[in-house]
């Protein structure tokens, strides 16, 4: 019984295998809402492909690490608070990629 305690008491202080996995399996869920195109999904959007994926950044950027006190997964995409969360943005101007415009 002793030996049990001892291995519970170890595993308690050392939880930095577990924080990797969980870190791994936040990593999967995040993917996963990518391919799915969101748990629920994300509304519809005016344009071909997939949802958050025009250019791939975002979806390519997420990564995760743990270490003995925390599991994270996320990114340092700078859009992509606005996008989970929603909000306002600054005022910006927007300039067309190919120097038309919009609609003519």
């Amino acid at each position: 019984m002793h030996q049990a305690l001892e291995r519970l008491a170890q595993s308690l202080c050392h939880r930095q295998p577990l924080m990797h996995t969980l870190s791994e399996d936040l990593y999967d869920a995040v993917m996963e809402s990518f391919e799915r195109e969101g748990r629920p999904r994300w509304l519809p959007i005016d344009r071909a492909g997939k949802i958050l994926q025009q250019s791939g950044r975002l979806a390519a950027s997420i990564d995760s690490e743990a270490d003995n006190d925390q599991a994270v997964a996320g990114t340092n995409v700078v859009y992509a608070r606005i996008r989970q969360q929603g909000g306002t943005t600054r005022p910006h101007t927007i300039r067309s990629r190919y120097n038309k415009v919009a609609g003519l």
